[in-house]
């Protein structure tokens, strides 16, 4: 089956898109796990029964990166929370673009400018605990209030429940907790997939490549990523020519204490090196998708020894390839 394609929409080109009778949504979405699902999955069987379209109001950045600054990085970039929405078959995701200016917009008017004026709305799906506008003032009953109110727009308007798992409420918070504790196990469980980054593979001083072992070096825009170690990973390529193809891989996050001497200043890696892969990926986009960590990032007698240790990493990746 083809993949299903999100249009991309930014909220000032919203008067050039058309949509038909939209089911909206709103939400940063970080992580689109189970209980995002579950909303996702309401806009979209809605709005399959009414011959409409479902829509995601998401941000080009998360609110709390810009409130916030003890924020240390997302669960899913922009462009990656796109590829899930992709994957759960959203027909329209229309991008916010989040700064302190629009931050201060109440809730009301919010709800009247963009979802009621804005994009032709009358029905609005919102999570348990979703909250929007000044001071994240609005919610369902939001909706319904305005609804009720004389004059009012006519929405109607559904909650979706939360979804537990052993009596705890999913939520992005723990998943990102359990990411930067290396419990991608648990993180996976609460994700309903398993755990993944998205970036775009960068130049660097092709120091693998000397190895034997040509690495792409990954830019994350902003995705927190799991412990230093090494990790059995999938790779997915998810541009250019070779979109589509998968690779089984071996992924290095950590600093490269091998190679860094006491005077410098250790520098964060994370670079996969793909198996039976030839070819160019520089400015692809790539998918990382973890399987099993395999050992200790750890500091070698030198090249040689550390050649040893790949070779064994890969030999393992080989014997337990999914």
């Amino acid at each position: 089956m083809s993949p299903h394609l999100t249009k991309l929409v930014p909220i000032e080109k919203l008067h050039e898109t058309r949509l038909k009778e939209p089911v909206v949504t709103i939400g940063a979405f970080d992580g689109v796990h189970r209980g995002h699902r579950a909303v996702i999955k309401t806009i979209v069987d809605w709005a399959r029964d009414i011959d409409g379209e479902s829509v995601i109001i998401t941000f080009d950045r998360h609110p709390r990166s810009v409130l916030n600054h003890t924020w240390h990085g997302c669960i899913t970039s922009l462009e990656h929370r796109f590829l899930l929405f992709e994957q759960n078959e959203v027909d329209c995701c229309v991008l916010l673009r989040f700064h302190k200016e629009n931050a201060g917009m109440s809730a009301e008017t919010f709800v009247h400018e963009i979802i009621y004026k804005g994009l032709g709305c009358r029905r609005v799906v919102l999570g348990f605990d979703c909250k929007f506008g000044r001071n994240r003032e609005g919610g369902i009953e939001t909706l319904r209030k305005m609804r009720d109110r004389d004059g009012g727009p006519l929405f109607e308007v559904r909650k979706v429940a939360p979804l537990t798992i052993d009596g705890r409420k999913i939520s992005s918070t723990d998943i990102r907790t359990a990411i930067k504790e290396g419990r991608l196990d648990d993180a996976a469980l609460l994700l309903g997939r398993p755990y993944s980054i998205v970036g775009t593979v960068t130049r660097s001083d092709a120091r693998g490549r000397r190895l034997g072992f040509p690495t792409a070096n990954m830019n994350l825009h902003h995705e927190i990523s799991p412990p230093s170690g090494v990790y059995h990973t999938e790779a997915l390529i998810h541009s250019g020519s070779r979109k589509g193809q998968r690779f089984n891989s071996v992924t290095n996050i950590g600093t490269r204490p091998t190679f860094t001497t006491a005077q410098e200043k250790p520098r964060a890696w994370v670079e996969a090196h793909l198996l039976d892969f030839e070819g160019d990926l520089y400015s692809r986009r790539l998918e990382l998708v973890f399987l099993r960590r395999l050992r200790d990032e750890i500091k070698f007698s030198g090249p040689g020894e550390l050649k040893q240790a790949i070779l064994a990493d890969i030999e393992s990746a080989r014997d337990n390839q999914v």
